[in-house]
């Protein structure tokens, strides 16, 4: 169980999240009533000591109902949750890799409140597969059972340090774009999301912009108007697709390119030749 606690925490530590490990149910609680900031908790359904997962988040719900949790579970523990059900329990189902664990923890972080039960990973890969059109990243050792905390932009925060570069990034595929933005915060980028082309063309117009990823197919329309506006602007970009140049117009095609699926080494060696105008 320690290697499997540290594994989630290293999945976790290496995206910028601040993590805190506890053993048991109740530590975890101790912990949390020392005054520690916690945003998150990830915890197994099936622990050591007493106190099962299922009997943590119900704690949490009572004691500390602001703070979300994120269960994960095997298919054995899936039976013990289905009988004893907790209202508003958000499960992410084993294995699962660094991608599916991420997701996981942004979508409970971004809807603390569901009062809804949610199976966030039915099957093995079922993410996975869907990410496959934009990010690749490596598959990790599975479960979890940690206590977490995200990492604050005003923590430590240096009013003496440089801006941040910032990144647009227009795709309509909304799991792809959570994913892209996390990493690119990561990454030290501050990070502008487009799902359509309206709002691509309205955050050039308005934000000052460093440099863009765009996918070149958002919805039924295309990103090629915001690309025109980004030359007029002599911002530098580059298409994102798993079709190559197959589409791109003649005057795009000295553009830069990233093939879908992508991995991030990928990404952030093409934003920065861009950036360097190599």
């Amino acid at each position: 169980m320690r290697d499997v606690r540290a594994v989630a925490s290293s999945l976790l530590g290496d995206l910028s999240y601040s993590v805190l490990e506890a053993e048991i149910g109740r530590d975890a609680l101790v912990l949390i009533e020392r005054g520690q900031p916690v945003d998150l908790v990830v915890t197994d359904v099936i622990m050591p000591g007493d106190m099962n997962g299922i009997n943590l988040v119900r704690e949490l719900k009572t004691r500390h109902a602001g703070i979300p949790a994120l269960m994960t579970s095997g298919y054995t523990a899936q039976r013990i949750v289905a009988e004893d059900m907790v209202e508003g329990l958000q499960l992410l189902r084993k294995p699962y890799d660094q991608v599916e664990l991420l997701l996981a923890a942004r979508l409970v972080l971004n809807d603390p409140g569901s009062s809804s039960s949610h199976l966030l990973h039915r099957h093995p890969g079922l993410l996975c597969k869907k990410l496959q059109e934009g990010i690749r990243l490596p598959v990790a050792p599975q479960k979890s059972s940690c206590l977490v905390r995200p990492h604050r932009p005003d923590q430590g925060l240096d009013m003496n340090a440089a801006p941040k570069p910032c990144v647009l990034v227009a795709e309509d595929e909304p799991m792809v774009s959570m994913l892209l933005e996390e990493l690119l915060e990561s990454a030290g980028y501050r990070v502008l999301l487009a799902e359509h082309l309206s709002d691509g063309l309205a955050l050039v117009t308005n934000e000052s912009i460093d440099v863009a990823i765009l996918d070149v197919t958002l919805g039924r329309e295309q990103s090629f108007p915001i690309a025109d506006e980004l030359g007029r602007r002599h911002i530098p970009f580059l298409f994102a697709s798993g079709y190559g140049m197959d589409g791109i117009p003649a005057r795009y095609h000295d553009a830069a390119m990233l093939q879908k699926p992508y991995d991030m080494k990928s990404i952030l060696l093409a934003l920065e030749k861009l950036q360097a105008g190599t």
